[in-house]
């Protein structure tokens, strides 16, 4: 195996402790050299290029077409995603976040966008319908970049910043749009290149690869910025990001399981397809969350944001690595088994 793909592979292996990495050194720089001011070009091309476009690049937006003929699923995930998660959010913000608007604001972006390539991921280890993660992965971020984001996003925020549906929009076009449309663009030569099978066996899972690079760099930079220097004379800030995060995940992952047994009890869905919708709820899109809060606000601005929606990474890596050695697999393996019981009795 190439050097290459090694390091690759360690990168995604242990992205969180990477991360974790980035911040130490981020606020060592600061504290040594009182911080940089790091241009917002910089910050926006390692965001679109690094961690952005290799997402894109992945995103199968055909997959969405090819299952309009099964809404069940979909209506059923985004269900969760576009009222429950945003409620949990909006009621945590009010009991946390009421003296820190902008990180109310951080988690009511988080609790809109929904899933990520690692909803793929759990679902394989699972041992859940890999078919239907590929297909509520671009189903939820469609609709959350253009409806949730641009039309019901700045109502909800709306007490604590007034941010136009125009700006959102205007974001939207930047992190989502344009990026899609070149990813698809190289997705479809890569393929020409290469073949569909050396792109999905060699290409495809080194993508993500690349995007976590992307976070790390990401992480440091934005870390080492001036602005970051309140963290040392609020240190009791970390605390109050990360227990309501905390409490967001695990409210998340409670309700999404619990959903989940019910889909399954009322023979609404299978439980190969039930573990998927919980997945797709639980799990959020941080890439795109940051990108959309770097786009949206002024760099300087974001700094607690983007240190809210950075320790989500160290947060949801491990808690849904937990889950789906603690309960997802087991999950459905023994409704599969009480199926081939029923169906050999």
């Amino acid at each position: 195996m190439k050097a290459p793909l090694k390091a690759m592979q360690f990168i995604k292996k242990n992205v969180h402790y990477l991360i974790v990495g980035a911040i130490v050194a981020g606020l060592l720089n600061v504290y040594l050299t009182g911080g940089w001011k790091v241009p917002k070009t910089v910050i926006l091309s390692v965001m679109m290029f690094l961690v952005i476009l290799p997402v894109m690049i992945n995103l199968k937006i055909d997959e969405v077409f090819k299952h309009l003929k099964e809404p069940k699923v979909l209506f059923l995930s985004l269900v969760v995603n576009f009222t429950v998660s945003p409620l949990i959010a909006y009621v945590l913000g009010k009991i946390f976040f009421a003296n820190h608007p902008e990180l109310f604001v951080a988690l009511t972006i988080l609790s809109f966008i929904p899933t990520s390539a690692m909803t793929a991921a759990w679902t394989s280890l699972s041992g859940g319908k890999v078919e239907t993660a590929m297909f509520l992965i671009p189903a939820n971020l469609l609709f959350a970049a253009f409806v949730a984001v641009p039309f019901i996003l700045p109502k909800v925020i709306g007490s604590q910043m007034t941010i136009s549906s125009f700006t959102f929009i205007k974001s939207i076009l930047i992190v989502f749009f344009i990026p899609l449309l070149v990813g698809l663009v190289i997705r479809t030569l890569l393929i020409k290149k290469f073949g569909v099978e050396t792109f999905n066996r060699e290409i495809k899972p080194e993508l993500s690869g690349i995007s976590s690079i992307g976070i790390v760099i990401l992480s440091f930079l934005v870390l080492s910025m001036s602005r970051t220097k309140l963290l040392f004379s609020h240190p009791d800030i970390v605390p109050v990001i990360v227990i309501p995060l905390i409490i967001y995940y695990v409210s998340m992952l409670i309700f999404s399981t619990l959903y989940a047994k019910l889909l399954v009890a009322k023979k609404i869905l299978k439980s190969e397809e039930a573990i998927v919708v919980a997945f797709a709820s639980a799990v959020r899109h941080l890439n795109i969350t940051l990108a959309i809060i770097l786009i949206t606000f002024p760099v300087e601005k974001a700094a607690l944001m983007v240190l809210f929606v950075v320790l989500g990474f160290i947060i949801q890596i491990p808690l849904l690595g937990f889950y789906v050695q603690h309960y997802a697999k087991d999950f459905v393996a023994n409704h599969q088994k009480r199926e081939l019981q029923k169906a050999t009795a």
